[in-house]
């Protein structure tokens, strides 16, 4: 179980990293309108960083498992995790060919 921690946590710092790169890309500070484009999403990377660095420290302090341990995704479900994830792959490959929706709102 260790290592699936250890390696789930740098996966989120990875992502939390490509998500923090780009909100330093857009304004994150306050601005005199409001917060700009990558407030939110600077403080959600930051937040992520910080619960991966929780999830790793916990793994580390955790006792070893023996070998022939519970596996960390049991066989059956597969099916649940693939009737999640499929869709939503599908949905995002849809969305890189289909393009962009075009606006219709009123220019005025």
């Amino acid at each position: 179980m260790r290592r699936a921690e250890t390696l789930m946590a740098l996966a989120l710092v990875v992502g939390a990293g490509v998500l923090l790169r780009e909100a330093l890309r857009l304004s994150f500070r306050w601005t005199s309108v409001g917060p700009g484009a990558g407030f939110f999403p600077f403080w959600l990377a930051l937040g992520v960083v910080a619960c991966a660095v929780i999830v790793w420290l916990q793994s580390l302090r955790a006792p070893a498992t023996p070998e022939g341990a519970a596996p960390f995704i049991p066989a059956g479900a597969w099916k649940s995790l693939l009737a999640v994830f499929l869709p939503m792959v599908a949905i995002l490959a849809a969305i890189r060919v289909r393009g962009p929706v075009p606006d219709f709102s009123p220019s005025g």
